[in-house]
C-alpha cells in the first residue's frame, strides 16, 4: 500500500485531535465527533476499527522497526485494558503510550 503524504498528514492530524480529546478528556464533543471519522475520505464516517486497520497499513508502510514499537505499544495497552487494574494505573499507562506514540509521529501537544 502506497500511503500518500496528504494521508500521513491526515493521520498524523487525526491522532493528535482523537487522542487529546479522548484521553486527555478535553474535548468530549471533539472525541463524539472524531470516534467515527475516517482520515482516507473526509466526507465518510466510519466505525473505529476502520480507522484501526487503516492506521496499522500506515504502520506496515513506515519503517518496520518503528512500526513494531508502536504496534507493540498498541498491543501491550489493549492487553492493559482488559486487565483489572485500578482507574489511575491504566490511565498513567495509556497516558504513557500515547506520548510515545505523539512523539513517533513528531507531534506535539
Amino acid at each position: 500500500m502506497c500511503i500518500s503524504k496528504i494521508d500521513m498528514a491526515k493521520v498524523k492530524k487525526f491522532f493528535k485531535e482523537y487522542l487529546f480529546a479522548k484521553f486527555q478528556c478535553k474535548n468530549r464533543e471533539l472525541y463524539r465527533q472524531l470516534k467515527d471519522y475516517d482520515p482516507k475520505d473526509d466526507q465518510k464516517y466510519l466505525k473505529w476499527e476502520h480507522f484501526v486497520e487503516y492506521v496499522e497499513q500506515v504502520l506496515e508502510a513506515l519503517d518496520k522497526t518503528s512500526a513494531q514499537i508502536i504496534k507493540e505499544i498498541y498491543i501491550q495497552n489493549k492487553r492493559i485494558c482488559e486487565l483489572p487494574y485500578s482507574y489511575s494505573t491504566y490511565y498513567a499507562y495509556r497516558k504513557k503510550a500515547i506520548i510515545e506514540l505523539l512523539a513517533y509521529l513528531d507531534l506535539k501537544i
